[in-house]
Formats: C-alpha cells, structure tokens, sequence
C-alpha cells in the first residue's frame, strides 16, 4: 500500500512538475488561400480566396509543443459554358481539423517554427446547371504541415506569418492540395 502511495505521489509530482513549465498559446491568421482543383474543360477558374485558421497548443519544456487547429482554406469555383447545355458550375469548399506537432525556434525578438501533423479535412463541393443544383461533402484525413516565422509585440504577443498546407478530398476520385499563407496574432501565457 506505501508502495503504490508513493508512485502515486511521484506521478502527480511529475505532471505538477510538467504542467509548471509548460506554456500554452492560441493564434489566429488570414491571407490568401488556394484549392488546386482540376479546371481542365472549363472556361474559367478561380482557385484562390481568404481562408484562416485558429489554433493552440500547449509547449512542454522545450521548444517542442502539442497543437491542435482549424482550418478554412476558402473556396475554389470553375464555370463552363455548353450551346445546348448552357452554363455549369461548380463551387469547392475545404475546411479541416488537425491534430499534430509544432517546434518552436527561438532568435531573440523573432522565432520560427516548423509544423507537422494529420488533419480530418472536409471538402463541400456545389454543382448547379440551369437552376438545378446538387452538393455533396467528402472527408479525408491527410498529412499537413507548415512552416511559419514570428515577430513578438510584446513578452505575450507575436505578429505572425506563417504556411499551411495539406490535401482535401472534394470528389469520390479527385482530391486537391490545399494552401494557406496567413498573417495573424499569436499569444502566450
């Protein structure tokens, strides 16, 4: 019974010790995004838009930290134009959420880090043609990762710019690389 006392004990010691050290923070970015969906045969192709992403993790001694984030990488649209057919369209949209791993790089005033984990993403894809519409949603998980530099305000907050990247799933067949280049604000406590 002592015995089990104290691992107990040294167990709760251990996470107290841990937890002591270990720094969260929470971010939020926005930029540019893009879905490189397949445009062969239309007439027109938009693959960018504003996505942004909200995430936090929590760092654990090192500079090695847990994170977990979401993700709107936008909205990609393609058109194309039949005599007899008129005018289709189709309409993707991808979001995700991720589960991975980020080391930080501190240099003074800046840091750097660079990100790697897997993500569930969803891609919603809309087809309409002579006022008819369907839509469908299709889920992946795939790998992502990123790489992102950081200048900090304040001992708190830090002016970021950072790189997502990933794969969504946006048919039964086709899946698409995802992007995300964003300008947020971390902070830290």
């Amino acid at each position: 019974m002592k015995t089990r006392l104290f691992r107990l004990a040294a167990i709760a010691a251990l996470f107290a010790s841990s937890a002591a050290y270990s720094q969260g923070y929470v971010g939020l970015g926005a930029g540019p995004a893009k879905i490189n969906i397949d445009c062969a045969g239309a007439d027109t192709c938009d693959k960018t838009d504003t996505g942004w992403k909200l995430y936090g993790g929590m760092k654990f001694g090192s500079n090695l930290a847990g994170e977990l984030v979401y993700v709107d990488w936008g909205k990609a649209k393609a058109s194309a134009t039949d005599a007899e057919l008129g005018t289709a369209t189709l309409d993707v949209k991808a979001s995700g959420i991720g589960l991975g791993v980020a080391y930080h790089v501190p240099l003074a005033a800046w840091s750097c880090l660079g990100r790697l984990g897997i993500m569930q993403n969803k891609g919603k894809t809309s087809v309409s043609l002579n006022g008819l519409s369907a839509s469908d949603s299709f889920t992946g998980t795939f790998p992502y990762y990123g790489v992102g530099c950081g200048y900090s305000l304040t001992p708190n907050l830090t002016l970021t710019a950072e790189a997502d990247f990933s794969r969504v799933k946006y048919t039964d067949q086709d899946k698409a690389n995802v992007q995300l280049l964003s300008i947020g604000l971390r902070w830290g406590w």
